[in-house]
């Protein structure tokens, strides 16, 4: 277990005269992971707000590391890079002035790469609404569904069902728009 409580390596840092996008995206590796963890805002897991690693940091109080990670392991590609971590959100002017969880101990997971993190993410609502049906939610406000753009999301893993058929739809439109604005596209 990763007990995080320093400065990451900023090897991936974009560079020391640009300026980050959003000040909870400081790096590129961030800033691929978010494709899908922005999701987790949507949700009562923390999204590593209030950590110089927010993104890439995910947990709460009541997820045994060792648990999920072993039950997310059907879900992880091989050049994925993840480990179990245990992190103190706190208050960071000009980052994040009130986390989740602030100063209480997050367990949960270190995201160092993902190479679909929308379909990861997916995986993991499922993952967590299975093992804690009782304390994993989505926010009252159905944030999620603002984040997502619809309600399918929240619904189907309210539900208890299989993410699956949603991710299969994405790629099988995506095909199709290929292949509908083929021809429109200036290089093959």
């Amino acid at each position: 277990v990763i007990q995080y409580e320093g400065k990451p390596k900023m090897d991936d840092q974009i560079a020391a005269f640009t300026p980050p996008p959003s000040p909870n995206m400081p790096n590129r590796n961030t800033a691929l992971n978010y494709v899908g963890l922005c999701l987790l805002e949507g949700t009562t897991l923390s999204e590593g707000r209030g950590t110089d690693m927010p993104f890439k940091l995910i947990g709460s109080p009541f997820i045994d590391s060792k648990k999920l990670l072993e039950a997310m392991s059907p879900f992880i590609n091989q050049n994925d890079v993840i480990d179990t971590v245990s992190f103190i959100p706190r208050s960071i002017p000009g980052k994040s002035s009130h986390p989740k969880y602030q100063a209480e101990r997050c367990h949960g997971l270190k995201i160092i790469h993902l190479e679909n993190p929308i379909n990861w993410t997916f995986h993991l609502f499922e993952t967590l609404e299975s093992l804690y049906p009782d304390k994993f939610n989505f926010l009252k406000s159905n944030f999620i569904d603002k984040l997502y753009g619809s309600n399918a999301l929240r619904l189907t893993i309210q539900a208890g069902d299989d993410v699956t058929p949603m991710i299969l739809g994405w790629e099988l439109n995506l095909a199709q728009f290929y292949q509908m604005s083929k021809k429109y596209h200036l290089y093959p």
